[in-house]
Order: structure tokens, then sequence, then C-alpha cells
């Protein structure tokens, strides 16, 4: 039985979302609502009565800590724990009243019992943060960087569960397109980086579909012309969702161009050549060998060698020429499998 009213607050949609889609999974959790400001949490507080305010510290308008201090003064039953990426705020935040202080690289576990902890009158406190040593500027902002990572990509995992949840029939092909295009990415000698970059978005490239009728991307017949226009819309719908957070900035974008085109005839754009970021390039053609090569409702699969030939023939016309020799050559390979 779910007992614990959760209210997450962040600024951020994708967060919000990503910790719903996290903390759904435990059985005495229930996140009730979600709230990006200062009004329309204090809005929440009095008519949803959570036991628990997950919450952030930087936001747009009113900061965590003063926001503690309003819902202290609103609901003083209602615990807050701030879930974020800055260690320096820990004694502003307590003195504000917050039960509990985490970081947002804290583990899915880590966080339902901490919650659970918070719940029962304890009070939790990050154990990194409490046997932190001092350092220097540098050090911490690598840390908050790493943290952002942590927290970002497993919001990115929840959001490709959603995708495939909701359309079967492409189950595991965000993941097949991610394994092709990092090795594509690899032959080609992308860096550390953008190989990162690539990865993250080959996860949720498709994330723009769910905001597709579930009809039309399960329709066992070839689509109409009117479908396909609604179809095309997910990578713009996609950059949307996205865009809004900075570190996936390029993320954002490499999901916006994977259907667009070297010659300009892709989608939503129409934008060509050089104009069209090397990541997007990269996943546009593992998009295409995937997706021929695997069964669809309206199509049984083509074929790898079908798929191949396909990238091979508009060489530098539609694809991106050393994706598409590079991809040739992992594909040859005996030990490549999408599986």
């Amino acid at each position: 039985m779910k007992n614990i009213r959760v209210l997450v607050v962040d600024d951020h949609q994708v967060v919000r979302e990503g910790l719903q889609r996290l903390l759904g999974q435990e059985e005495d959790i229930e996140i009730i609502g979600q709230s990006a400001n200062c009004k329309e949490t204090l809005r929440q507080i009095e008519g949803l009565s959570p036991n628990i305010v997950l919450m952030d510290i930087k936001m747009p308008d009113v900061d965590g800590i003063k926001l503690t201090h309003l819902i202290m003064q609103k609901r003083p039953s209602c615990k807050v724990i701030m879930l974020t990426l800055y260690d320096e705020y820990l004694t502003e935040a307590m003195e504000a009243g917050a039960k509990g202080y985490l970081l947002k690289d804290i583990k899915r576990e880590e966080l339902s019992e901490a919650i659970r902890q918070v719940h029962g009158g304890k009070i939790v406190i990050c154990e990194s943060i409490k046997s932190r040593p001092q350092i220097d500027p540098g050090q911490k902002q690598n840390k908050k960087i790493d943290a952002s990572k942590t927290i970002f990509e497993e919001t990115i995992q929840a959001m490709a569960t959603t995708v495939e949840m909701r359309d079967p029939y492409t189950a595991g092909h965000q993941k097949r397109v991610t394994k092709l295009a990092i090795a594509i990415a690899a032959e080609m000698g992308l860096t550390e980086d953008q190989v990162s970059g690539l990865r993250l978005a080959g996860l949720v490239h498709d994330i723009g579909k769910t905001r597709v009728p579930i009809e039309i991307l399960t329709n066992p017949t070839k689509l109409s012309a009117a479908e396909f226009s609604i179809i095309k819309t997910h990578p713009l719908v996609g950059y949307d969702i996205l865009k809004t957070i900075d570190f996936l900035q390029p993320v954002a974008t490499i999901v916006h161009q994977h259907h667009e085109r070297l010659d300009g005839s892709g989608y939503p754009g129409g934008i060509s050549g050089d104009d069209i970021m090397l990541e997007a390039r990269i996943l546009a053609v593992a998009d295409v060998v995937e997706a021929m090569s695997s069964h669809r409702p309206y199509r049984p699969a083509i074929g790898l060698d079908k798929a191949l030939l396909e990238i091979l023939e508009n060489k530098g016309i539609l694809y991106d020429s050393r994706a598409v020799e590079a991809c040739v050559e992992i594909c040859s390979a005996e030990h490549f499998t999408f599986g």
C-alpha cells in the first residue's frame, strides 16, 4: 500500500518526470504531484497534503531554501528533502527546516530508503557530504558535473523505457540503434564526449513518439499521408522535451536532427550538409540500418544486407560517407550483432 505521499519540485520537467518514473516502482511511495515553481508548490501543499516534498535548491523564482521556510510556515507536518547538485547549502537547508539533504548522484534504492527514513522521523544527510573533506572549487565543480550526469542518465533510461512500453513493435529499437551508433562513432574516432552525447541521444531519439497516438504507432497497415505527417513531428517534439535541460542541449539537437538528410530532403527542418551535427548524421545511419533489419507491424524485416545496400547507394547523397563506410565495416564483421 502506498502510504508515503511525495510532491516533486524541480524547474526541469525531464527531471520531475524521471523521478516520478523511478519512484513509481516503489510499493509504498506515491508521487502525488509535480511542481516547477514556488506558487504552484504552495498551492499543491495545500490541496494535496503531501507527507514529503522532494525539492531542488536552484529554481528560477524562489530558491529551495526560501521555499522550505514557506512550506514550514504553511504546513509544519510536511517534511522537505533537498535533492540537489550542490553540497554547500546543507547548513542553510537544515536551518530552514529540511529533514533530508541528498545529492542527485544518489541511486534509486538509496533515494527510496531515504524517503522512508525521513517519513519515519529521521534526519537523512548524504554520507558523501558528511564525510567529505574540503576541496578546491575546481574539484567541487567536477563533482557537480558528475552528479548531474548520473541523474540525467537515470532519467534518460526511464524515458527510453516509457517509449518502448507504448510501442511494443519497436521495443529495444532505441538500444539497438544506440549500440550501432556508438560502434560507428568509435570506428570514426569521435571523442569520448561526442560518443557519450551520442549514446544518450540514441537511447531517447524517439522520445517524441510519446506524443504520437498509439493507434498510429501500432498501425498494421501502411500509414496514410496524414498519419505519416504526425509521425514526422516526433524529432521536434523530442527536442522540445529535452531542450529545457542545459546539460542535455547537445543531446536535444542530435535528437532534433536524426531524420535530416545531407541533400536537405529530411525532416523536420530540411537542413543539409554540415548544418547537420556529425552525431546526428551517425545516428541517422544507425537508425535506418536497424529499422530496415527489424520487423515492423506494417512489414516484415527487410534484412541487414538490403539495409547496407540502401545506405551504400545513398552514401554522400542522403547519408554521411564516413558514417556509411564505418557502418558497413562494422556490420560486415562476424562478431557484430544488434542483440
